[in-house]
């Protein structure tokens, strides 16, 4: 299917992040390709000091995290273990794992933050081209890719948002 190449645009995901407006360099994930879209997949929580982001590891905060929420309700330590026997303080620790420690909210009351990833496989604005797309798009940069075997992914993304499309 052939369509209005007014519709669409192929660009270099580089190309993309320099105007899609939810872009973070500033930030140590991803090796500074972050995303602050309200819809990104996949985030990773770091901490901050001072207004510095610090990449930690997410399963090393959310432990640290669920830990002294745990202790905010509970007290002490032995009184986390009698709650964690209940089925109450079971149900809260999951809460806490599964729910809490992916809201923006919870998680700021711990010093730390959530920040996106960008990717080309799961951006929320535009698709990933694969070497398919970019035959069906008559794209000039179907020759660097046309020789490869299988279903090659490319970095380049297929934009069809007409006003992302003006910026670039």
């Amino acid at each position: 299917m052939k369509t209005n190449q007014e519709n669409f645009k192929i660009v270099d995901i580089n190309d993309l992040a320099d105007i899609c407006g939810f872009f973070n360099g500033e930030t140590p994930v991803n090796n500074g390709y972050g995303c602050n879209h309200p819809d990104v997949e996949d985030s990773e929580i770091v901490r901050i000091v001072d207004g510095e982001e610090f990449r930690v590891g997410n399963e090393e905060l959310r432990y640290k995290i669920l830990k002294v929420a745990l202790r905010k309700k509970y007290g002490s330590y032995q009184n986390i273990e009698k709650a964690l026997a209940t089925e109450e303080g079971k149900l809260y620790a999951g809460k806490i794992r599964n729910e809490l420690c992916y809201d923006d909210s919870f998680i700021e009351k711990f010093g730390c933050k959530i920040i996106g990833k960008c990717y080309s496989f799961s951006c929320p604005i535009a698709n990933r081209c694969d070497v398919q797309d970019l035959r069906e798009y008559e794209s000039d940069f179907l020759s660097d890719y046309e020789d490869e075997e299988g279903d090659y992914r490319t970095d380049f993304m297929l934009v069809t948002d007409p006003e992302l499309i003006e910026k670039l």
